[in-house]
């Protein structure tokens, strides 16, 4: 049978699309899965099979089957089965961060002996007994507030204790906490000056026992008795400067008080002095009358105060400020600037 060309270049197209290969679908994206172990390291749960299908993979990936044992592995595949969870994790940046200071960051924990600090700070955490409440807030901050709310009367350890180990709704970590809570309250009840007490004495060394020489109880990290210690005389020293500095500021603004006052007092003075020579000048301006009420007034005429006698009430009026300087002084004490 013949076909013509245009049939026969059709034909070839169809025959070629039927040996095209379909497009494979392409892979899901990987899915973190979360794998629990045992104490003994073993992994155990419901997706254990696929933790151990994964590392089956991984192995035949990358290192050579006929090794029988584990440990017969060179070092070389060891190492490229580890870069590739590095690749990973230096994958997952942070925003905000430099991708060659991420990369040291990664290469920086991923070692043995970070692991096992790690592993030494869950440790420790877990076996914390009264942690603070203030999360990211810290004990700093919250003693900084109290201070503000109150800076006639800074706390004492056993106040910042009390408010930074109970939760915002009045409750405790622990039944324990708050027995030991509750002893601390009974305290310094029947005697407040108590939690003005030396570290070793106050109401929490005597529920919770003294403190070594590690951080001091409630005060936060990088606090130590030591430091407590040799910091108390430069403390008592800055205390007793501010308040002079308070005392001092207070002197000077009453001075410049009195100052005000006195200058008021001699417009005051100076604005009735005015209006006496006012009048001084009307009068002398007006004609003399002769009094004739009685024989002895005849002939006296009747005039207002000469002009000094103003001046005299003026300068007996000025008498009467009172100074703002110490007495038999005129002049400011050396120190004060108003």
């Amino acid at each position: 049978m013949l076909m013509s060309e245009e049939q026969s270049s059709e034909h070839e197209h169809e025959h070629e699309h039927e040996h095209e290969p379909e497009p494979e679908p392409e892979a899901p994206p990987p899915v973190r899965i979360e794998v629990h172990f045992n104490v003994d390291g073993k992994a155990v749960g419901p997706n254990a099979a696929k933790y151990a299908s994964r590392l089956g993979k991984l192995t035949r990936q990358h290192c050579p089957p006929h090794y029988s044992e584990w440990t017969l592995v060179p070092v070389e595949a060891i190492n490229l089965l580890w870069n590739g969870i590095l690749v990973k994790r230096k994958r997952n940046r942070k925003s905000g961060v430099k991708k060659e200071e991420w990369d040291l960051f990664v290469d920086m924990e991923s070692t043995e002996l970070a692991y096992l600090r790690r592993e030494r700070g869950k440790e420790n955490r877990e076996m914390m007994k009264n942690p603070h409440m203030t999360g990211r807030r810290g004990s700093t901050r919250t003693v900084e507030e109290m201070v503000a709310n109150d800076p006639a009367n800074p706390p004492s350890r056993t106040d910042i204790f009390v408010v930074t180990h109970t939760r915002k709704n009045g409750t405790f970590v622990s039944e324990e906490v708050r027995q030991k809570m509750i002893k601390i309250n009974e305290i310094v009840a029947r005697d407040p000056s108590s939690k003005h007490k030396d570290l070793d004495h106050d109401p929490v060394a005597e529920v919770f026992g003294k403190d070594g020489r590690g951080r001091v109880l409630g005060l936060g990290s990088g606090v130590s008795k030591t430091t407590l210690m040799a910091a108390a005389p430069y403390k008592r020293k800055a205390e007793e400067a501010e308040r002079s500095k308070v005392e001092f500021q207070s002197q000077i603004d009453d001075l410049k008080q009195q100052v005000i006052d006195g200058k008021r007092t001699q417009m005051e003075i100076q604005s009735q002095v005015n209006a006496m020579l006012a009048m001084q000048g009307i009068n002398e301006g007006a004609p003399t009358r002769i009094s004739t009420n009685s024989p002895s007034n005849q002939g006296r005429r009747e005039t207002k105060p000469p002009f000094h006698c103003a001046l005299l009430a003026w300068m007996r009026l000025s008498s009467q400020i009172p100074s703002p300087w110490p007495s038999g002084s005129s002049d400011p004490p050396k120190g004060y600037s108003v």
